[in-house]
């Protein structure tokens, strides 16, 4: 599904609507297309989770060490944001491949991606580092919020059942 979403966010090709393009997508470039940067995105999930969670970790510990609340929102929502962050610049170069995989038909250019070490080094050639650094801003405020609500409601959840007792 990512796939499909990332061929209609980029919107080259007009589909008419998502089961369009999954369809056309099947029938033009066969059903390993719709794989495409599956690999890249395992990559990515590892350091990104590996990010994220010691990061929070990190932070809300050391918040909440200073906090004499049991349960105090802000902290997750911060350290949440903090994380997310943090993780979603730290994999940017990744996801961008993982993009340029995922879309490498639909676009205007006669550049052909193939694996993510070739995409990446590809990319590396053309363009150096911006290139990598291509939409990390907004990767940065998606994490940086979705991680925030995540960890808030997480911490709730255990707050309200009782498995967040502030230890002394």
């Amino acid at each position: 599904m990512d796939t499909i979403k990332q061929k209609r966010q980029l919107s080259c090709k007009h589909y008419h609507g998502t089961f369009d393009c999954f369809r056309t997508v099947i029938r033009k470039e066969g059903v390993r297309a719709l794989y495409a940067g599956y690999t890249t995105t395992i990559i990515m999930n590892i350091p990104f989770h590996a990010f994220y969670l010691n990061v929070y970790e990190f932070v809300s510990r050391r918040l909440i060490a200073k906090s004499n609340q049991s349960y105090d929102p802000k902290i997750h929502l911060f350290s949440g944001g903090i994380a997310g962050m943090i993780a979603g610049a730290a994999t940017n170069p990744l996801d961008v491949a993982k993009t340029r995989l995922q879309t490498r038909s639909d676009t205007n250019s006669n550049l052909s991606y193939r694996g993510m070490i070739k995409t990446m080094i590809h990319i590396w050639r053309l363009e150096g580092a911006h290139g990598f650094a291509r939409g990390i801003v907004p990767r940065m405020i998606f994490h940086s919020f979705s991680l925030s609500i995540l960890w808030t409601t997480y911490e709730y959840v255990k707050y309200v059942i009782g498995l967040n007792e502030k230890k002394h």
